[in-house]
């Protein structure tokens, strides 16, 4: 009989360790969950813009366009005196001739090195940002473009490193004697060395020999548009243009 009373309070005592252990850990887990604030961010400019965080490459936190001009979005509360900091993107519409009524929902990405927003987010402070109108002559645009002109008789498609590239327009075979227009976004302030480019149709596959320049590299520099003529059996480089932004 003794012993069935040791192992009863044995059980009894594990039974109330294994529960303050568990209690422990959620309060562990509580302590750990990440707080959050709500952070407001009001678009004062006349574009839609594209907030990131700690660079200009960073993570997305949100867009926001220029009808409803706000948007709220819950953000880590920074702990102590540490700050987070903002990076606003400006979407750009063109407004020249290089951009047909087929393309007019072509944009380009540009940012201002200037509008940059650090913050302290604090719990149970709400906080509204306010994005400005960028400086036209800060812009840095972080797009480039490729137009091809196709006067095969077949339709033909843009491929990189063996992958198809949809069009500006979402279109990926560009019809004989048609146009294609593709964008490259993101590319480097010092431009995107383009290669393992090439034009394919159904029977046959043409590296852009003519995207290399003279000293055996082709760079895409950000806001110009190059032209290309493809006859079915060679690739030309035509013309290359500076884009005009609004």
């Amino acid at each position: 009989m003794q012993i069935k009373i040791n192992i009863l309070i044995m059980l009894l005592c594990l039974s109330f360790l294994i529960s303050c252990e568990n209690n422990g850990n959620d309060n562990n887990e509580q302590t750990d969950e990440a707080q959050t604030e709500i952070v407001t961010f009001f678009n004062t400019s006349t574009y839609k813009v594209i907030v990131r965080r700690d660079s200009f490459y960073g993570p997305l936190i949100g867009e926001v366009n220029t009808t409803n001009r706000e948007t709220k979005v819950p953000i880590r509360v920074n702990e102590d005196n540490a700050i987070t900091v903002f990076y606003i993107e400006y979407i750009i519409y063109p407004i020249n001739d290089d951009f047909n009524n087929e393309y007019s929902e072509v944009y380009a990405i540009c940012y201002d090195p200037d509008v940059i927003i650090p913050v302290s987010i604090k719990a149970g402070q709400p906080i509204t940002i306010q994005i400005p109108q960028p400086k036209s002559s800060n812009l840095v645009f972080k797009s480039a473009f490729i137009r091809i002109i196709n006067t095969h008789n077949l339709s033909v498609r843009l491929r990189f490193a063996g992958s198809n590239i949809n069009q500006a327009n979402n279109n990926l075979l560009i019809a004989p004697n048609q146009q294609g227009l593709y964008k490259l976004d993101n590319t480097p302030d010092t431009g995107e060395l383009c290669q393992n480019y090439n034009i394919t149709t159904t029977f046959d596959s043409f590296n852009f020999s003519d995207f290399i320049s003279s000293n055996g590299q082709y760079i895409a520099k950000n806001r110009y548009i190059y032209y290309f003529t493809f006859d079915g059996n060679t690739i030309t480089k035509t013309d290359e243009r500076l884009l005009v932004f609004n």
